[in-house]
């Protein structure tokens, strides 16, 4: 019996894990290693604003794989041999396989600042589950009577969502937003058009943000960061939402790589070696770069099950074909969102309704069916 082995949870390995069937049918055995749960990206920052419980954001792989006969085993990847086709794991050794795919996500590039003084915590936007800590941290702070001082680094996508939770949190804990966001360019969502970032940049203002653009981390001081520009901020936390690199597991494994990622080719198969796939943040898509956007991985993923089940027949792989543009939503504080399509943008609670219903509708998809009541 052929095994492929899926490595990390990611949003494309949901997918396969969901569609086991395919591969049970021509006798080939799936196993997921992971150690574990599955958390959202997309609606992390409900889950830090207060108005998505964690729960929600949140799958147990382990009952997802039993579900469709697939074996999970709660572990990490230490090494990979391609040419002998094992795997080591970090507690349970060795794990053969016939194929196996890496969905093992990225990490937040943050500046080499060194160790944090003591009484300053430090976020970074990935892991995702550190931001339901991050949550638990601020409301402890609020309900002490404290309003902390917060500053978040990075004018992205992401650095906006944060900050707005943050001050969402902070609000509806009856504190005073104490909330600053560092970027390097001249605004916010400066890769996205400029009456965009010029509207989120509005939208900060009102929630209680202060932008501090056009600087970078240059140190830590005793309470909190110093600036490029000399100005010095006073932060109890400080989260880094600095742009991502892949997993740097991905680097150790002796197989072509770069910081983006596994090198892979249109077939999402490694240039190294024909066993082994990669796909979402942690492979370097040669044929062009990719964003690191979950996205990226849903659309991907049917193209890598039916790779990975040609691959095992002899049969001729397809290649993948990412989209030019793609819908991207921004949770601002709950209460309004921002919708970009390309060059096109709608801010407001239509596009924030929107966004919760299409995160919602994909967790669905890998929850037991609801039982009707008698």
């Amino acid at each position: 019996m052929a095994t492929v082995v899926l490595v990390g949870g990611g949003h494309a390995h949901l997918h396969i894990v969901r569609h086991a069937h395919r591969f049970h049918r021509l006798g080939v055995r799936l196993v997921l290693v992971d150690p574990g749960a599955f958390h959202y990206s997309g609606l992390a920052t409900g889950v830090l604003a207060g108005h998505v419980d964690a729960a929600t954001a949140r799958l147990d792989l382990q009952a997802l794989a039993e579900r469709h006969g697939v074996l999970h085993i709660a572990d990490r990847l230490l090494t990979l041999n391609a040419a002998q086709r094992t795997l080591t794991l970090e507690q349970q050794g060795t794990l053969a396989f016939d194929r196996v795919s890496l969905n093992v996500g990225s990490e937040v590039a943050a500046p080499a600042l060194g160790p944090a003084p003591a009484g300053v915590q430090v976020w970074h936007a990935k892991p995702i589950a550190a931001l339901a800590q991050l949550r638990a941290a601020l409301v402890d702070g609020c309900q002490a009577g404290e309003s902390p001082a917060v500053c978040v680094v990075g004018g992205g996508a992401t650095g906006c969502e944060i900050a707005a939770a943050v001050s969402t949190c902070m609000a509806a804990h009856g504190a005073s937003p104490n909330v600053r966001l560092v970027t390097r360019s001249r605004g916010v969502l400066s890769q996205h058009p400029s009456a965009a970032g010029q509207a989120v940049h509005a939208t900060l203002r009102s929630l209680g943000v202060q932008l501090h653009p056009q600087a970078e981390p240059a140190a830590w001081t005793n309470d909190g960061l110093r600036l490029s520009d000399g100005r010095s901020l006073t932060a109890a936390h400080v989260v880094f939402a600095t742009g991502l690199v892949a997993n740097p597991l991905i680097g150790n494994l002796g197989l072509a790589s770069s910081a983006a990622g596994l090198r892979v080719n249109a077939q999402l198969q490694s240039e190294s070696s024909p066993v082994v796939f990669a796909i979402g943040d942690c492979a370097d898509f040669g044929p062009r770069r990719l964003p690191k956007l979950g996205v990226f991985g849903v659309r991907a993923a049917p193209v890598l099950q039916r790779n990975l089940l040609a691959s095992l027949q002899q049969q001729t792989l397809v290649a993948y074909r990412p989209q030019r543009r793609w819908l991207s939503i921004l949770n601002l504080g709950g209460r309004t969102g921002l919708a970009l399509w390309g060059q096109f943008w709608w801010l407001g609670r239509v596009s924030l309704w929107f966004k919760l219903w299409l995160d919602r509708r994909f967790m669905r998809r890998y929850r037991p069916p609801a039982r009707s009541g008698h």
